[in-house]
Protein backbone atom coordinates (compact mmCIF):
# COMPACT_ATOMS: atom_id res chain seq x y z
CA UNK A 1 0.00 0.00 0.00
CA UNK A 2 1.16 3.93 -0.50
CA UNK A 3 -0.20 6.90 0.93
CA UNK A 4 -0.99 9.50 -1.41
CA UNK A 5 -2.44 12.86 -1.50
CA UNK A 6 -4.08 13.91 -4.73
CA UNK A 7 -5.86 17.45 -5.83
CA UNK A 8 -7.05 18.58 -8.99
CA UNK A 9 -8.26 15.93 -11.01
CA UNK A 10 -7.68 13.56 -8.94
CA UNK A 11 -9.89 14.47 -6.39
CA UNK A 12 -13.25 13.47 -5.19
CA UNK A 13 -15.95 14.16 -7.74
CA UNK A 14 -13.28 15.31 -10.19
CA UNK A 15 -12.77 13.31 -13.99
CA UNK A 16 -10.12 11.41 -13.29
CA UNK A 17 -11.49 10.22 -9.60
CA UNK A 18 -12.68 7.36 -10.52
CA UNK A 19 -10.69 6.24 -13.65
CA UNK A 20 -7.78 5.51 -11.55
CA UNK A 21 -9.61 3.48 -8.92
CA UNK A 22 -9.80 6.20 -6.24
CA UNK A 23 -13.43 5.18 -5.32
CA UNK A 24 -12.20 1.96 -4.25
CA UNK A 25 -9.71 3.36 -2.33
CA UNK A 26 -9.52 4.03 1.81
CA UNK A 27 -9.74 8.17 1.64
CA UNK A 28 -7.49 8.83 5.10
CA UNK A 29 -8.18 12.48 5.83
CA UNK A 30 -7.96 15.99 3.93
CA UNK A 31 -4.97 17.74 4.87
CA UNK A 32 -3.41 21.03 3.94
CA UNK A 33 -0.45 22.07 2.28
CA UNK A 34 1.44 24.74 1.46
CA UNK A 35 2.35 25.42 -2.52
CA UNK A 36 1.67 27.99 -5.73
CA UNK A 37 -0.72 26.44 -8.22
CA UNK A 38 -1.40 27.37 -12.15
CA UNK A 39 -3.02 25.84 -14.61
CA UNK A 40 -2.08 24.16 -17.69
CA UNK A 41 -3.84 25.00 -20.33
CA UNK A 42 -7.62 25.02 -20.19
CA UNK A 43 -7.92 21.75 -18.24
CA UNK A 44 -5.75 20.99 -15.05
CA UNK A 45 -3.95 22.06 -12.44
CA UNK A 46 0.14 22.24 -11.36
CA UNK A 47 1.17 22.59 -8.03
CA UNK A 48 4.89 23.65 -7.51
CA UNK A 49 6.28 22.97 -4.14
CA UNK A 50 7.49 25.90 -1.66
CA UNK A 51 10.86 27.58 -3.57
CA UNK A 52 9.78 26.70 -7.08
CA UNK A 53 7.32 29.71 -8.01
CA UNK A 54 7.58 33.17 -6.27
CA UNK A 55 6.45 33.28 -3.09
CA UNK A 56 3.40 35.82 -3.76
CA UNK A 57 2.08 33.00 -5.20
CA UNK A 58 2.19 30.16 -2.66
CA UNK A 59 -1.01 29.56 -0.83
CA UNK A 60 -2.57 26.68 1.14
CA UNK A 61 -4.02 23.74 -0.52
CA UNK A 62 -6.22 21.19 0.66
CA UNK A 63 -5.23 17.45 -0.20
CA UNK A 64 -7.11 14.20 -0.27
CA UNK A 65 -4.80 11.67 1.51
CA UNK A 66 -5.74 8.58 0.46
CA UNK A 67 -3.93 4.43 0.95
CA UNK A 68 -4.11 3.17 -2.07
CA UNK A 69 -2.68 -0.38 -3.55
CA UNK A 70 0.66 -0.15 -5.57
CA UNK A 71 -1.31 -1.38 -8.96
CA UNK A 72 -3.53 2.11 -8.62
CA UNK A 73 -0.24 3.89 -7.45
CA UNK A 74 1.47 2.67 -10.25
CA UNK A 75 -1.20 3.79 -13.18
CA UNK A 76 -1.64 7.35 -11.23
CA UNK A 77 1.96 7.84 -11.38
CA UNK A 78 2.71 6.74 -14.98
CA UNK A 79 -0.02 9.11 -15.85
CA UNK A 80 1.79 12.09 -13.75
CA UNK A 81 4.79 11.69 -15.01
CA UNK A 82 3.61 10.89 -18.35
CA UNK A 83 2.54 15.24 -17.92
CA UNK A 84 5.41 16.58 -16.51
CA UNK A 85 4.76 15.96 -12.95
CA UNK A 86 6.77 14.00 -10.77
CA UNK A 87 6.75 12.00 -6.67
CA UNK A 88 8.06 13.86 -3.64
CA UNK A 89 7.61 12.43 -0.37
CA UNK A 90 6.71 14.45 2.35
CA UNK A 91 5.21 14.66 5.92
CA UNK A 92 1.93 16.14 5.86
CA UNK A 93 -0.33 16.29 9.16
CA UNK A 94 -0.01 12.99 10.89
CA UNK A 95 1.24 10.90 7.97
CA UNK A 96 5.06 10.34 6.88
CA UNK A 97 6.30 9.59 3.36
CA UNK A 98 3.13 10.80 1.52
CA UNK A 99 3.07 11.03 -2.07
CA UNK A 100 2.29 13.88 -4.09
CA UNK A 101 2.67 15.08 -7.65
CA UNK A 102 4.20 18.10 -8.00
CA UNK A 103 5.10 19.86 -11.56
CA UNK A 104 8.97 19.49 -12.27
CA UNK A 105 10.83 23.04 -11.71
CA UNK A 106 11.66 22.41 -15.46
CA UNK A 107 8.39 23.72 -16.79
CA UNK A 108 7.85 27.87 -15.52
CA UNK A 109 5.24 28.82 -13.25
CA UNK A 110 3.03 31.15 -15.10
CA UNK A 111 1.96 33.68 -13.21
CA UNK A 112 -0.97 35.16 -15.56
CA UNK A 113 -2.18 30.93 -15.23
CA UNK A 114 -2.41 31.44 -11.42
CA UNK A 115 -4.91 30.38 -9.50
CA UNK A 116 -6.26 30.08 -5.94
CA UNK A 117 -7.73 26.63 -6.14
CA UNK A 118 -8.79 23.86 -8.29
CA UNK A 119 -11.75 23.53 -9.40
CA UNK A 120 -12.18 27.23 -10.05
Amino acid sequence: MKTIGVYGSLKEGCYNYERWGLHKCTRLEDQSIRGAMRMIGNSYPALYKVGDAPTEYERDHVLEIYEIPQYNYDLIESMEIGAGYYPQAMNIGPYSNVVVFLMSPEIPFKPESFIEKYPV
